[in-house]
Order: C-alpha cells, then sequence, then structure tokens
C-alpha cells in the first residue's frame, strides 16, 4: 500500500488505496441491495486487514477537508508512502 505520487493524475491516483477505497464505497451505494450486500461483506474483509496493516494518524488536522466535513475513517491511517 502505498500512496500516490502524483494525484492529478488520472492513472496514478489510484495508487493511493483511500482513493480506491472512496471509489468502492460510492460503488457500493449505488448498486442493487443484493450486489450491495456483497460487496459490504467483502470490504468488511478488506477493511479488517488495512486497520491491521495500518496506524491510525494522531494528527487530527489532516481528518477533516477544507470545510471541516470529516474524511472516511481510510484517510485518518497511516501507511507506507504517504
Amino acid at each position: 500500500m502505498t500512496a500516490s505520487e502524483c494525484p492529478s493524475c488520472p492513472g496514478c491516483q489510484y495508487d493511493d488505496v483511500a482513493v480506491v477505497r472512496d471509489a468502492l464505497e460510492h460503488i457500493s451505494n449505488v448498486l442493487p441491495l443484493r450486489a450491495r450486500t456483497e460487496l459490504r461483506r467483502l470490504l468488511a474483509r478488506l477493511d479488517a486487514e488495512f486497520r491491521r496493516r495500518t496506524l491510525a494518524d494522531p494528527c487530527p488536522g489532516h481528518w477533516h477537508d477544507w470545510s471541516g466535513v470529516p474524511y472516511p475513517w481510510w484517510h485518518r491511517r497511516l501507511y507506507q508512502g504517504r
């Protein structure tokens, strides 16, 4: 798991696991119920593994966007390259 080297590049942004997780969250919100349930079940296992392999970010200044809305929990994790 590494952070993207050039987040503005359409392809490189997906090097960052948090960006990929954002996309999966969005997709899960628009799927039909059965598919959403299956994807959420898979995401729960992947999220547990991600939590196991990362640390909570102790710097609260990075936990909100410019408008004060908190980022999802996966943006508040520390991992290699970030």
